[in-house]
């Protein structure tokens, strides 16, 4: 489809062909068999109102403005994401290490198996208690696997959890990204454990620090045969290893310096979901 020149500026069309209003209006002249189709005759009577080819220029180029400020912040969040997991590997390879306040080394980090270090606690079935009113967020699959972004409700707190407890999804599909995700719980009598979730309660670690270490650990998705549903039982989880500081204080440090990376990272997410919200605005207000 090319646009006439001497009417229509190509990207302020592409920008008006991609709003609710004007795909809607594509939609309505479909044919729908198996599936729905538009042919050239449906798009070429389809109505849409354009300025003049200057004030067209003008808005294309400010809504580029805005794409490219989304482009600038996405690469941003890759390129922090990639310092982090670099970051990561070198401070649990103890390439890079921490000293205390002193500027002492501190002491060697051990091994242990998780179940040394931390309670286990196994969530309960919330189904027949959901409601979307109700007072405790119920802490299931999809919560955590979207950092609690998506949530269901129930006015019964069956099985309570505690500010810094970790939650851990025990049960995903075949190469699903939820399994062995982790959440660290951030304030007390809020949340409720579902089943097929369990709770990690801190016993010997800092679990702001522990929680780098578990979340998504390699030995728990290895029991992904990527052919059946993976369901984590309780010794799975307790029999994962792991290399520690033994020092609480080093993890306190180390978990800071990370916490401090998720935190410009989660500034920058914020920074995409308002710019593609304002220009969703925009949108709709230009081209209504």
């Amino acid at each position: 489809m090319q646009p006439k020149k001497d009417i229509a500026f190509p990207s302020f069309l592409a920008y008006n062909f991609i709003t609710s209003n004007t795909r809607n209006k594509f939609i309505k002249r479909g044919k729908t068999t198996t599936m729905t189709t538009i042919g050239q005759e449906d798009i070429a009577s389809v109505e849409i109102n354009i300025p003049s080819l200057l004030e067209q220029q003008k808005i294309a180029s400010f809504l580029s403005a805005v794409d490219e400020k989304l482009q600038a912040l996405k690469k941003k969040k890759s390129l922090l994401e990639q310092y982090k997991k670099g970051v990561m590997q070198k401070i649990f390879f103890q390439e890079i290490r921490f000293k205390d306040d002193n500027g002492k080394d501190f002491p060697d980090w051990e091994e242990k198996l998780v179940g040394e270090v931390i309670e286990f606690i196994n969530g309960k079935a919330h189904e027949n208690d959901i409601d979307i009113n109700g007072k405790y967020i119920v802490v299931n699959s999809k919560f955590v696997s979207t950092e609690g972004r998506i949530k269901k409700f129930s006015n019964k707190q069956i099985l309570s959890l505690f500010k810094n407890d970790i939650v851990l999804v025990m049960s995903d599909v075949p190469n699903g990204k939820a399994l062995a995700k982790c959440y660290l719980i951030d304030n007390d009598n809020t949340y409720t454990l579902n089943q097929r979730i369990c709770a990690l309660r801190e016993d010997k670690c800092n679990n702001a620090f522990l929680i780098y270490l578990i979340n998504r650990n390699d030995y728990y998705l290895s029991f992904d045969s990527g052919v059946g549903q993976t369901n984590l039982r309780k010794e799975d989880v307790l029999n994962c290893p792991l290399i520690i500081p033994s020092s609480l204080v080093k993890q306190t440090k180390i978990a800071d310096f990370l916490s401090a990376i998720d935190a410009k990272i989660n500034h920058c997410q914020t920074q995409i979901v308002k710019t593609e919200q304002f220009k969703k605005g925009l949108l709709q207000q230009m081209f209504c």
